[in-house]
């Protein structure tokens, strides 16, 4: 690819925010790497962000019809695959893991106000993993079976009945 096609995009985004953004006070990620390191090690922080996560997951659904209950039933009803299918498709959760992990230590780091930070945007990043989540559930579960048809004649001599035999018209 050819950089120059960039050029303009670049200079626009460079003059933005060297001569019009505000500079300094809003940033929400911590100006030094020790006062990173003292927020993340904060443990009443991790307290509260583990809580959010909590709370949200519950509040994904009334209790007797909950995302995760219905994944519990379904799996008890269907099963799951074999070990090793399980384990080869299970590492699509990585990507998932990857963003919870970067989720919570962008919320630890922060210095915006934590409750207002976990309250405006944990719940939509749970329902923005969901999905991820939901399809790996589905490929370590076994799927349903439909039960092959019999032929006509099998089913009605297992039932104790003689075919009907059609009489020739003279």
């Amino acid at each position: 690819m050819d950089g120059r096609r960039a050029a303009p995009a670049v200079l626009v985004t460079l003059a933005f925010k060297l001569w019009l953004a505000p500079s300094g006070g809003d940033a929400i990620l911590p100006r030094t790497f020790g006062e990173a390191v003292t927020k993340f090690g904060s443990g009443g922080r991790w307290g509260q962000v583990i809580g959010s996560f909590l709370r949200n997951l519950w509040e994904m659904g009334v209790w007797w019809a909950h995302p995760i209950l219905l994944l519990a039933v379904l799996s008890f009803a269907l099963g799951f695959v074999r070990k090793q299918e399980a384990r080869s498709r299970l590492w699509l959760l990585v990507p998932v893991a990857g963003l919870l992990a970067a989720d919570v230590a962008v919320y630890l780091t922060t210095t915006a106000d934590l409750g207002w930070h976990l309250a405006t945007s944990n719940s939509r990043l749970l329902v923005q993993i969901w999905p991820a989540v939901l399809f790996v559930f589905f490929l370590t579960i076994r799927p349903p079976v439909t039960p092959e048809p019999e032929p006509l004649a099998a089913a009605a001599s297992k039932a104790g009945a003689q075919p009907e035999r059609r009489r020739k018209k003279r």
